[in-house]
């Protein structure tokens, strides 16, 4: 991929800035699309010949990977399940302007900040092999942008496809937030949610107790659970503990190199976790909000784990073995 097509994508989604948000909705699988700027028609042709068409925005982003929407550190909602009868805080968003966008290359990481203090960060756990294309899409009026790890993004052409209505965003934003609340339609999947409580919880500052541990075995208990079972390394003190990991996207690495994600499927995950087993945990770090952690182990393996509940220990319990 040229640096000419990365300068490209950055330089396009800087003009989001300043923009105001006229679309926040959940569509299948909870996947997150935000709309800017004027009011567009979209045309469009499904395989089987038949054409449709739908209100796009000038400039659109189309998150397929896990996201949250934060306020004043609070996690408002997400893509997990457990948010599906409060999706409807998305369209606090509605009428809302960019007022900043980061974006961390390799893994396409991205945090969106909006002026009224919102906060919505998106993690990618959309690897080269996972059974998803792309982590998120970025379009404007011309061109599409689809984004995935390791410096991999794609581009298409949109012309010919959008067709500028003759009204704009800015005239509505009070309608179309009621509209959105009145008509919206979420696919997100609602199934039964499990808790894990134990009376032996640990409090997050504690995590630096597992420093040294060796993880001796990890174990996947579903689709989204992470098991790690940790030794203490140290004879004279032999204790153990399992690190439950419960609703949260995580991804592994091994020398800025991705092996596997919450998003892969079973094999590939078993085989990549295999590199953490037997190895020792060096580092405990918060990354850029106190939920999320990053697990460094002596080999130069990372283990990144996205929250995406509202409450620390329903995503990491820690108690005697």
């Amino acid at each position: 991929m040229s640096n000419d097509l990365v300068k490209e994508f950055h330089m396009s989604l800087a003009r989001m800035i300043d923009l105001k948000c006229w679309n926040a909705s959940c569509v299948v699988w909870g996947a997150l699309c935000l709309r800017f700027g004027e009011v567009f028609v979209k045309n469009e042709t499904t395989p089987g010949g038949k054409e449709f068409t739908y209100e796009a925005g000038e400039w659109n982003i189309l998150h397929w990977c896990p996201w949250r929407l934060e306020e004043k550190g609070i996690v408002k909602c997400s893509s997990h399940p457990e948010f599906s009868n409060s999706v409807r805080e998305l369209d606090l968003l509605i009428g809302d302007r960019i007022v900043k966008i980061e974006v961390y290359l390799r893994c396409y990481d991205a945090i969106f900040y909006f002026a009224s203090g919102k906060i919505l960060r998106v993690f990618s756990d959309h690897l080269q092999s996972s059974k998803n294309l792309s982590s998120w899409d970025f379009y404007n009026v011309t061109d599409s942008f689809y984004l995935g790890p390791e410096d991999e993004i794609q581009k298409s052409s949109e012309d010919g496809r959008l067709t500028q209505k003759n009204y704009s965003s800015e005239a509505s934003y009070d309608e179309i937030a009621i509209s959105n609340t009145i008509n919206k339609q979420t696919a997100l999947i609602q199934g039964e949610e499990q808790f894990y409580k134990d009376d032996n919880f640990i409090k997050k500052h504690e995590l630096n107790d597992i420093l040294g541990f060796v993880c001796a075995y990890v174990d996947l208990l579903n689709d989204e659970d992470l098991l790690l079972y940790l030794e203490n390394a140290d004879p004279e003190t032999p204790v153990s503990f399992r690190l439950l990991i419960s609703h949260s996207a995580w991804r592994l690495s091994q020398d800025d190199a991705f092996l596997c994600s919450s998003d892969n499927d079973n094999s590939i995950q078993q085989q990549g976790l295999k590199r953490i087993r037997n190895d020792s945990i060096v580092d405990v770090l918060n990354t850029n909000h106190e939920n999320d952690i990053e697990l460094n182990f002596l080999s130069g393996t990372t283990l990144r784990i996205f929250n995406l509940l509202k409450d620390f220990p329903l995503t990491f319990v820690l108690y005697n073995r």
